[in-house]
């Protein structure tokens, strides 16, 4: 098992996020089995995994892990969103290469049961928020024919800016240059 430090007193602060409906805390390693069961799904899976790509406890602790890292390194990073107790989803920001080049990208994904409510909508506006003192400029990249997470990114200001790949998946890039 991978095992990430907890987060510092600063960090710790940093790490949570209320709107009028969610909490949003950082991801730490003790977060696997949420990550298992959310990419798990088979409906977030088909969207983030390249295809053959399973989500395995060991995968769940290892992307645990790392997502932790990146809390500790910088202060920030993706977290997991809940409504009360309930697990909504993961949003969050995160180093990435988009289209060849380093970017601070946003990455979401919201469980089948609680779509449909809002929840990525709000979860997006506190992370785009935050965004601002971290980059001027965010990226996401989205899989061809995902609909729903190329309205919520457009009708957040995101315009499409490129196009890639990730193996057999052809991708949209898009940008956000903060307000």
């Amino acid at each position: 098992m991978l095992v990430s430090p907890p987060l510092s007193r600063d960090q710790a602060g940093m790490s949570e996020i209320r709107t009028d409906r969610l909490t949003g805390r950082a991801v730490s390693s003790a977060d696997a089995g949420h990550l298992e069961r959310l990419f798990g799904d088979p409906e977030i899976r088909h969207w983030v995994s390249p295809a053959g790509a399973g989500w395995t406890a060991d995968r769940a602790e290892l992307i645990a892990a790392r997502l932790a890292a990146h809390w500790l390194a910088h202060g920030w990073g993706q977290r997991l969103w809940f409504a009360g107790d309930r697990l909504v989803g993961i949003a969050g920001l995160q180093f990435a290469v988009v289209g060849g080049t380093g970017a601070v990208e946003i990455a979401f994904a919201v469980a089948p049961s609680m779509r449909g409510q809002g929840h990525a909508r709000e979860a997006l506006a506190a992370v785009l928020e935050e965004s601002a003192g971290i980059s001027r400029r965010v990226m996401a990249a989205v899989v061809e024919g995902n609909a729903p997470a190329l309205a919520l990114l457009r009708s957040a200001g995101f315009v499409e800016c490129g196009r890639g790949r990730d193996g057999e998946r052809a991708l949209l890039h898009l940008s956000r240059l903060a307000p």
